[in-house]
């Protein structure tokens, strides 16, 4: 790509999305850092977030972004969270925004989840569909693999020792992992 194609690029993508977004910018400005050779983030001019320079924020900058749980019933919110600004050991919530934890897919968020149940975030669809596609093939020769091992007796309930931070933390993610399914394979909001 040449000089005037790139500079033409660049201004470009700066008007269409007003932030502070470079792509294959040739100067070597000292505020600017890149985890991406294509992508570039100006570290002090991003003051007015969109949609994209948040996903781009939390894709490419993930020393600085990260994405917070958002403590919810509905089950969209074990897909989405709040993105936020590292600050020092804390963070920022960066307000009006709600991104994918996988994908990063975000959306301007206000109050409504309509969008956010409507997302169909690529990677989980793919990982679905992927075990969807296994073979009856497969699953018999799977379960003749495991008639072949030895059978062992389950270990005595009376004998294992759990503590009550190791309960909860396992109801919890039973909890976000059952929300996760619902959301994903039946779209179901749970009130």
């Amino acid at each position: 790509m040449d000089q005037s194609s790139s500079s033409s690029i660049s201004s470009n993508i700066s008007a269409s999305t007003s932030s502070s977004i470079v792509i294959n910018s040739l100067s070597s400005s000292s505020s600017t850092q890149s985890t991406n050779p294509d992508i570039q983030i100006l570290n002090d001019n991003v003051h007015k977030y969109t949609t994209e320079t948040v996903k781009l924020c939390l894709k490419y900058k993930k020393n600085l972004y990260k994405i917070v749980d958002k403590k919810s019933k509905s089950p969209c919110w074990s897909i989405f969270g709040l993105p936020a600004k590292i600050v020092g050991n804390g963070y920022e919530i960066i307000k009006s925004f709600a991104s994918c934890e996988t994908c990063y897919q975000t959306y301007s968020y206000s109050s409504t989840i309509s969008t956010l149940s409507n997302h169909k975030c690529p990677m989980i669809t793919n990982k679905s569909q992927q075990k969807l596609q296994l073979s009856s093939t497969s699953r018999i020769a799977f379960h003749d693999a495991l008639s072949d091992l030895p059978k062992s007796t389950p270990p005595d309930p009376n004998n294992i020792k759990i503590s009550e931070k190791e309960k909860n933390l396992f109801k919890t993610s039973l909890r976000k992992m059952f929300s996760k399914f619902l959301f994903i394979h039946m779209n179901i909001e749970i009130q």
